[in-house]
């Protein structure tokens, strides 16, 4: 549909001179501070989004079509395809029956009606959120029954705008929901609309999200930051894009946005968008290659720095057969662009387009750049990995899916692995690992001249041989080939994809989630559709426990370990001590005659109680009890009553939560983790402390962790209460110490 020239076509760069000053170096990146170009959105009552009937093919730019057009005609003649060797292991499964139709084009308003989908999703604590062009979806992760939806444009803040090419994450570190847009006003601005959810619930969609609109307009000189990739880590929210100027790449731009506070719901607009790359500066790789499509990870445990990864550009690379990798370093507000450099992988190339059966039209495959990346600490290696994929040419003329667990801290590729058919193309791949670190599942779709375009899983295990990914499955077919109007036989192939979503499943350590494209039936142009789904391997599953936690379960004072022991305790505590033991916390204890001469009065545990459902109602009553106490708190200093906070955290993995009716199913496995505010009340005693307790119930603090009508054996972790710092408040967690915890005392 467009046509590009290379990076500093003819008449672009004099035209640079405006903007010299204000797009940044790769060495130090350029502040862009709240004023006109960055700003807070509203949300938009409109639903749904009005304005006259259009229809748009949403195309990434390219640096030289013409080339794209050549090397994907040379993949169709390529020889036998070749693949590796490795043992085959246990299926991918579907958990829970968690397969489900999802978004889909009739779901679009006329004014919204476009395609490809750019489908993408992501799993949270509660819900599944997917987003598409140009629909935002909130589902139940129980279910995935759609709980809320809204138009693309009207939940960015941009009603009646063209907001295109989504991205959506959830912010483990922070308990809440990240995303990102590209975004053309009517007069032709150009924008990055992104934002965050005030909470972990993202289903109100009009008033529970955060939205602002970065201009990325400079100089009376328009750039789109076009196919922009969303990634985090602890501090930062990094956004890569690929910044064009009419028809012609200026750079890739990795930009850095400080993350609120945890908890902090103001939507205060950030305090500055720092931007990495310029078009005099161009972001390229440790050879000094252009780079386009740099793509951060979505770091799904906690890191301090997030990766970027790129693989080569055959645009600009005669033979790639490298991803660069980068990683983001610095405070919120100062943040770094540090290269790691090249890694080096199988050689790749533009991948062939994919045919239809009976039809003359193909789908377009993609150009060879990464589409989403994901990281977390693989055990095994012992460092944080990232997991990426892209669609490459295979043996045989078809497509196939290349995918990497890459270090890039220690520059290590750890395993690579191609996913191929003898009989089909296969291509628009997202890949990632599980919360364990070392299951890990990709999902694609299959198609070919004699075969419907599908899509499929595969997973794997950490015993799996490296470079492996076994036991296809298939999630759902289309029912009608291509044929909207995007298509234009082989010259103009029909635009699919441009990506999928995967997703690691932060309370079950060993699920992926997932999004993908269908199409069918060919009632509407386009056609396109989707499906949802939660997959893992059949071996992820552990053997069910023989016993459940006690109901009753005591805490002891927390102390620091001792750095040099000075009394040794008898048979049977045969192990050194401290002599008094050091309490654990900065603010507060508990009377004990050996640490602050005070008489031992503190009594402190925490129980359960089964509340059972009724299953003469359509309700699901089911719930546990949950109680916290602990006596005899005192304040550290002068050993007075203590009037503030605690903050409870209990670690819980709930076995065949998830499980079918099926006697020979493994074991399925969910873990939560149970937050909540412990308050203290003085007490009349004279020589007892404040007592602390709170009760509550486990649907309460996580909504639908109980079922009804479902034996689910409860397997306690760490119980740890935290004092409230300096201020006595809980949710002011900067400070705040380890109180006490489940245990005995071992100083």
């Amino acid at each position: 549909m467009r046509t590009s020239s290379r990076i500093g076509g003819a008449g672009f760069w004099p035209a640079l001179a405006l903007i010299l000053l204000l797009m940044a170096a790769p060495a130090a990146g350029q502040s862009i501070r709240p004023s006109a170009r960055l700003q807070a959105a509203s949300a938009d009552a409109t639903q749904p989004s009005s304005g006259p009937a259009r229809r748009r093919a949403h195309v990434p730019f390219v640096p030289d079509r013409d080339a794209l057009r050549t090397g994907k005609a040379a993949a169709l003649g390529r020889g036998p395809a070749t693949g590796g060797s490795g043992s085959v292991t246990d299926d991918a499964v579907v958990v829970g029956g968690l397969n489900q139709p999802g978004l889909g084009a009739t779901d679009n308003s006329l004014a919204n009606q476009g395609t490809p989908p750019d489908t993408t999703g992501a799993i949270g604590t509660t819900h599944y959120v997917e987003f598409v062009n140009s629909k935002v979806g909130v589902y139940s992760r129980s279910t995935l029954g759609l709980v809320s939806s809204r138009d693309l444009d009207a939940f960015t803040g941009r009603a009646g705008q063209n907001v295109f090419d989504p991205q959506i994450q959830w912010d483990s570190q922070g308990g809440r929901w990240l995303y990102v847009a590209d975004d053309i006003d009517g007069a032709g601005n150009n924008f990055l609309a992104f934002g965050w959810s005030k909470t972990a619930d993202p289903s109100d969609l009009l008033g529970g999200w955060c939205r602002f609109a970065l201009s990325t307009d400079v100089g009376g000189s328009r750039f789109l930051e076009d196919y922009p990739k969303l990634g985090h880590d602890n501090v930062h929210i990094i956004i890569g894009s690929n910044s064009f100027r009419g028809n012609s790449l200026a750079t890739a731009h990795v930009f850095s946005i400080p993350k609120p506070a945890n908890g902090d719901a103001s939507c205060t607009v950030p305090s500055a968008v720092t931007a990495f790359g310029s078009p005099v500066n161009p972001l390229t790789t440790s050879d000094g290659d252009i780079v386009l499509t740099p793509v951060p990870a979505n770091t799904s445990d906690s890191a301090a720095a997030g990766h970027v990864v790129a693989a080569d550009s055959p645009f600009f690379v005669a033979n790639p057969s490298q991803v660069m990798a980068w990683h983001v370093g610095g405070s919120a507000g100062s943040p770094a662009l540090i290269a790691d450099g090249n890694l080096n992988v199988a050689p790749f190339a533009f991948p062939a387009n994919v045919p239809q059966p009976g039809s003359s039209n193909v789908i377009d495959s993609q150009d060879a750049r990464l589409t989403q990346a994901v990281a977390h600490v693989d055990p095994v290696a012992g460092a944080e990995a990232v997991w990426t994929q892209h669609t490459v040419a295979g043996g045989g003329g078809r497509s196939v899916v290349h995918w990497y667990e890459l270090l890039p801290a220690s520059h290590v590729v750890r395993q690579q692995g191609t996913i191929s058919s003898a009989t089909q193309f296969v291509f628009n791949g997202a890949i990632s690992p599980a919360t364990n670190g070392t299951t890990a599942a990709v999902n694609y779709n299959t198609g070919s001249s004699s075969q419907l375009v599908d899509i499929r899983a595969q997973s794997r295990l950490g015993s799996t041989a490296l470079g492996q990914m076994s036991g296809e499955i298939v999630l759902g077919t289309s029912s009608a080939t291509d044929e909207d109007f995007s298509c234009g036989g082989a010259a103009t192939p029909c635009r699919w994809g441009d990506y999928a979503g995967a997703s690691p499943d932060p309370t079950n350590d060993q699920a992926i989630w997932g999004s993908n494209q269908l199409n069918g039936p060919l009632t509407t142009d386009p056609a396109w559709r989707t499906r949802n789904f939660e997959v893992t391997d059949t071996a992820a599953g552990y053997p069910r426990p023989k016993g459940a936690t006690p109901t009753h379960v005591s805490l002891v004072p927390a102390f620091n370990q001792c750095s040099a022991p000075n009394r040794t305790h008898g048979a049977p505590l045969a192990f050194g001590s401290c002599a008094p033991p050091v309490q654990g916390s900065s603010f507060l204890t508990v009377g004990t005659p050996d640490a602050n001469g005070a008489a031992a009065n503190s009594l402190a545990s925490l129980t359960f109680a089964a509340v059972n459902g009724n299953p003469a109602t359509s309700a699901d009553e089911a719930d546990v009890k949950l109680g916290a106490s602990a006596t005899d708190v005192r304040l550290k200093a002068g050993l007075g009553d203590y009037t503030g906070e605690l903050q409870a955290n209990v670690l819980l993995r709930l076995t065949d939560r998830a499980s079918g009716p099926a006697l020979d199913q493994p074991a399925t496995v969910q873990d939560f983790t149970y937050r909540f505010t412990v308050p203290c009340q003085t007490t009349l005693s004279t020589t007892i402390g404040s007592t602390c307790a709170v009760a509550t119930t486990a649907d309460a603090l996580q909504p639908g962790s109980v079922k009804e009508s479902a034996r689910t054996i409860w397997q306690l972790g760490q119980v740890q209460l935290f004092d409230g710092g300096s201020d006595g408040l809980a949710s002011t967690t900067s400070g705040n110490t380890l109180f006490m915890t489940q245990g005995v005392f071992v100083p």
